[in-house]
């Protein structure tokens, strides 16, 4: 299973666009099954994909929740069936607030140094919650579009990807943020011993 995410630090590079374009190739002209991981509260690959998730139980909010507190996770309940060929793991405008949740909740009711381990180690937190939920042998690929900062989610995207392309506009600024997210990159890599590839990066006019 082949994991990649688009990603970007500023918005109107037209990353969700070459993200949806990138998976629906995939599925559609080379048979492929993928799922598509909205990690943008902005929910824009949510609506590419004509769909909505803010008042269904049916997000990646609520399977990260539903897994810290401890129920019994079928992964597919939590995901949209676009066509035979692709899922969707949505995302909705309160996933932000998720961040605070996963914290507190870590940490809540005893303070121990595990506890403290895992909150201060949340992004492994959340890839063990798809690691342990996703099969290998389901999805072909797994197209992950990230927020277009340096948050919880969108590292704990690249960390569970470890492939990243890169979706910027032929501008200076954006060079120079290039080469800060090659300075995040390592610093994911030294703090959670994993190898993290930029596999492309996209200049978009």
């Amino acid at each position: 299973m082949e994991k990649v995410v688009f990603f970007n630090t500023k918005g109107g590079t037209g990353k969700t666009t070459i993200c949806y374009n990138y998976g629906w190739y995939l599925a559609e002209k080379k048979d492929k099954k993928v799922l598509f991981m909205d990690f943008d509260p902005q929910i824009n690959l949510v609506q590419a994909l004509g769909k909505a998730s803010d008042q269904s139980k049916v997000n990646l909010d609520n399977l990260m929740i539903d897994y810290l507190k401890g129920k019994k996770i079928n992964f597919e309940d939590y995901v949209i069936k676009i066509t035979d060929n692709i899922d969707l793991l949505p995302s909705s405008n309160n996933i932000s607030l998720v961040e605070e949740y996963l914290t507190d909740y870590l940490l809540n009711k005893t303070f121990s140094e595990h506890k403290v381990y895992k909150a201060l180690n949340r992004n492994m937190v959340i890839r063990d919650i798809f690691e342990e939920n996703i099969s290998e042998n389901h999805y072909d690929y797994i197209v992950i579009d990230s927020q277009s900062n340096f948050s919880l989610l969108s590292t704990t995207s690249i960390i569970y990807a470890r492939k990243v392309i890169v979706v910027i506009k032929p501008e200076w600024f954006s060079l120079l943020d290039i080469d800060y997210l090659f300075k995040i990159i390592k610093n994911l890599e030294r703090k959670y011993n994993v190898e993290i590839k930029i596999v492309g990066i996209i200049v978009n006019a």
